[in-house]
C-alpha cells in the first residue's frame, strides 16, 4: 500500500477549486499546433470537432486573451463550460 502524506487535504482543497472547460470554437486547421503546445485536445468522437482544454479559475483571462489573439474572435466564439470536481469526469 503506497501512503500519499497530505492526499486527503489535496482532495478536499480540489473540491472547492472551480475549473472551466475551454472549447475553441471556430478555431482554424493553422492554429492547431498553437492548441497542442498550449494542452487543447481534439475528440470529435466524444467533444465533436471541437479542440478543448480544462483550465483552473485563476487561468481564466489568460486563455480568453490567448485565444483572441490566436484567431478572429477566438475570445467570444470560444464555449466556456465551469465544472465542479463531482461533475467534471461524468
Amino acid at each position: 500500500m503506497h501512503r500519499q502524506p497530505g492526499a486527503l487535504k489535496q482532495l478536499i482543497a480540489s473540491e472547492a477549486r472551480l475549473e472551466y472547460v475551454v472549447e475553441a470554437v471556430g478555431a482554424p486547421f493553422d492554429v492547431k499546433d498553437s492548441l497542442k503546445a498550449r494542452g487543447y485536445r481534439w475528440n470529435p468522437e466524444k467533444h465533436g470537432k471541437v479542440w478543448r482544454t480544462v483550465i483552473d479559475e485563476s487561468q481564466l483571462m489568460e486563455e480568453k486573451a490567448f485565444l483572441a489573439a490566436l484567431y478572429h474572435r477566438g475570445d467570444s466564439r470560444s464555449e466556456i463550460i465551469p465544472i465542479k470536481s463531482r461533475t467534471r469526469f461524468i
